[in-house]
């Protein structure tokens, strides 16, 4: 059996979202968010693409690209868009997806 979700409707691409940071701003938002925090990763293990599904307040659903930046110390989600750093379960309860 397959689940999951149905997003209907047209997507809208507004000119902010059709670009990203790239590859090295990313890695040097990661590192400046180790620095502060006091993280010690020993080991990057894996790092990988994907999107975060946010509704948000409104009727639009949002697909926000994300590094899912596995470690040593557990995982960590990298907003492609901002550059910033959350833990997966900080970004369930604090979601903040920005308005039109």
């Amino acid at each position: 059996m397959i689940q999951g979700l149905r997003l209907i409707g047209k997507p809208k691409v507004t000119t902010e979202q059709q670009h990203g940071l790239t590859a090295s701003t990313l890695l040097t938002c990661f590192m400046e968010s180790v620095s502060k925090t006091g993280n010690h990763y020993t080991e990057i293990q894996e790092i990988t693409q994907g999107y975060l599904y946010s509704a948000g307040n409104s009727a639009r659903a949002k697909l926000i690209p994300t590094w899912r930046i596995k470690t040593d110390q557990g995982e960590v989600l990298l907003n492609c868009m901002t550059g910033k750093v959350e833990t997966p379960s900080s970004w369930l309860t604090n979601r903040e997806v920005p308005r039109d």
